[in-house]
Order: structure tokens, then sequence, then C-alpha cells
């Protein structure tokens, strides 16, 4: 679940975040807009990982850390209330 001082927009394939207490935004490509909504609904980052290397060609295995890291940085940033780092830390 999304932090609730947190709101989002997606545009086209990116999303745009800000984060109402502080006033400041962040932006995501295409790659990471993906993680991102991947954690709201709850899909396995190994699902993630293999779509994505699907779609780039890219090796899973890599793919997989990189999406990792990618969610371990959105939660630091306080994007996600708890209950999503069961998803990725598992």
């Amino acid at each position: 679940m999304i932090e609730k001082y947190i709101s989002w927009q997606k545009i086209d394939s990116a999303v745009y975040l800000c984060d109402e207490r502080t006033d400041e935004y962040v932006f995501l490509n295409e790659t990471a807009a993906y993680v991102f909504e991947g954690l709201i609904n709850s899909v396995p980052l190994s699902e993630m990982s293999k779509e994505l290397a699907a779609r780039y060609g890219i090796d899973e295995e890599e793919t997989y850390t990189d999406v990792k890291a990618v969610a371990i940085s959105m939660i630091d940033m306080g994007i996600f209330a708890e209950g999503v780092s069961d998803n990725v830390t598992a």
C-alpha cells in the first residue's frame, strides 16, 4: 500500500510521485514505473523480472537483482507503507 502522503500520476509510461509532506517530486522512468505498479498490485518480484527480461532481452537473474534494488529504494524513500516489504524481502 502506498503511504497516504504520497500522490502519484501516470503519464504515458512514466510515473510522477509527490511527497505531500515535503512537496518533493520523484520521476519514475518506464521500468521503475512498471516495478512501482507491480508493487501496488502485489506482483512478485520474480514475475516482474521475467516480464522485463523477456521485454528487453536481458538476463533474468540480473533483472531480478535490479528490480529488487528499485523496490528497496522505493521502500527506503517512504513511498510504501508496511506490507510491501514482505513481497520484496521474500
